[in-house]
């Protein structure tokens, strides 16, 4: 017996440890599922309502009676000529239930999910200015999620886990169907491969299925992001056949050798692209795709608030305008961990295409009459303020240094909250609610600027 797994699984499936995952991760939730309930609307629920789900999870959780509900399918675009991404959405009460499987796994495993990628890139760029390595190998996985051999998956799994009802719980998660709103399945499916997009559990699953692959290979300088996989070498490109035998073993494939941007390999010097960053030799950019990125996600936002000058709020829309580009730009602090595309992107070593991005601010506000005092941030002053945590936090918009008051007020000048609804709120209930709808705007803004190799 897993000692550490079960205690785990008692400890997250409490009614005191669901009630707190209802009321933090839950409402910041995207998506409907099946259930027709937009998670943020739990924030509205009565304390009754609220305790009686929470009762119910945890008392099916623990008595391994929980079923989970069809996932709703979803659909995100991947461009032109490209079929879109479908993912899962599950029903708030689903949410509730694998919100605690992933604690679980958390507490065992130790980590949640792939290393961020700023740290991730930060080890490439120092290994590419060591000097030490003249070529590159770089590989992506074809449809990693996909081909995720649910056997493979649960003996990784079985390993440290040997708690039925959550390996259980696992098992039905991954063969549980995702169907289009309005219908229904007949249970769950008998796939033996694939793990669904979307859920919280799928990033810390996708990162333990490949763990083998990974303590194969660390001895190289080697790095992987999920599915991009990125081995530095001296004197030659290291060898791909045997990389692509071991991946087959687990049933993963890559794309040949030669696809541009996917699998391919050279010298260094004549450089190659890995996370949105472009290295060239030892300089190291932003990619083209990581620029054209920030310029629409400028572009959209500005032009958005330009169309709100006849509004009568939108005095209200200016202000939200600012604060909105100075959270894109300047970047935040949230939990302690600096986040944003310039905390990211603060390994580059040319600065033009920062007073470049600059200009562009200026132009849009100027073609949108939004021009006004204060200025919103700037890319080259965000740039070298994100070289220092110290700095960076004062010069960021830091989330944990917000109190009650100006959360309060935040909520009703940027956030359109009715004043005599947030009176009513406790100082803990606002900080929450203002906590969640800035964490809200942050994931929206990191999924838009994802970096891509």
């Amino acid at each position: 017996m897993n000692v550490q797994a079960n205690a785990a699984f008692r400890s997250r499936t409490t009614q005191r440890a669901l009630r707190h995952r209802l009321l933090s991760s839950v409402p910041s939730s995207h998506g409907v599922g099946l259930d027709g309930i937009v998670p943020s609307s739990v924030d509205e629920w009565s304390r009754s309502r609220q305790e009686l789900l929470v009762k119910e999870v945890s008392s099916a959780m623990r008595a391994g009676k929980f079923r989970f509900t069809n996932y709703r399918e979803g659909l995100a675009s991947r461009g032109r000529d490209r079929p879109p991404r479908v993912f899962a959405i599950p029903t708030v009460r689903d949410r509730l239930a694998l919100s605690a499987m992933k604690d679980c796994l958390a507490d065992v495993y130790l980590h949640r999910g792939p290393e961020p990628p700023q740290r991730k890139i930060n080890r490439v760029v120092d290994a590419v200015n060591s000097g030490a390595y003249s070529h590159y190998l770089k590989i992506d996985i074809q449809d990693y999620f996909g081909s995720i051999q649910h056997d493979v998956l649960l003996r990784r799994v079985r390993r440290q886990v040997r708690t039925d009802r959550l390996l259980d719980l696992i098992d039905r998660a991954l063969r549980n169907p995702t169907v289009a709103f309005g219908q229904r399945s007949g249970g769950l499916t008998s796939a033996s491969s694939g793990l669904p997009l979307g859920l919280s559990i799928s990033s810390l699953l996708a990162e333990l299925y490949l763990s083998d692959f990974d303590l194969q290979h660390k001895s190289r300088a080697y790095f992987r992001y999920v599915d991009d996989i990125l081995v530095l070498s001296s004197g030659a490109p290291a060898s791909l056949t045997g990389m692509q035998n071991d991946l087959r073993s687990i049933g993963l494939s890559t794309h040949p050798l030669g696809t541009p941007g996917k699998c391919e390999e050279g010298r260094i010097s004549s450089g190659f692209q890995y996370l949105g960053y472009q290295f060239n030799g030892r300089s190291v950019n932003v990619s083209d795709a990581g620029i054209r990125k920030i310029e629409s996600q400028l572009a959209r936002l500005i032009s958005q608030a330009g169309k709100t000058l006849v509004d009568p709020q939108a005095d209200r829309e200016r202000k939200r305008l600012l604060w909105r580009l100075d959270l894109l730009i300047g970047g935040c602090v949230i939990d302690g961990y600096a986040r944003g595309w310039i905390r990211y992107y603060n390994r580059v070593d040319a600065l033009h295409e920062l007073a470049r991005l600059d200009s562009l601010v200026d132009k849009l506000l100027r073609r949108y009459a939004l021009l006004g005092s204060p200025k919103p941030k700037r890319f080259i002053s965000a740039f070298w303020a994100s070289k220092d945590n110290l700095r960076f936090r004062h010069y960021a918009f830091d989330l944990d240094a917000i109190t009650p008051g100006r959360a309060r007020r935040e909520l009703v000048d940027l956030e359109g909250l009715q004043p005599t609804t947030v009176t009513r709120m406790s100082d803990t209930e606002a900080m929450r609610t203002y906590r969640r709808l800035v964490r809200r705007h942050v994931l929206e803004m990191e999924r838009d600027l994802e970096p891509a190799s």
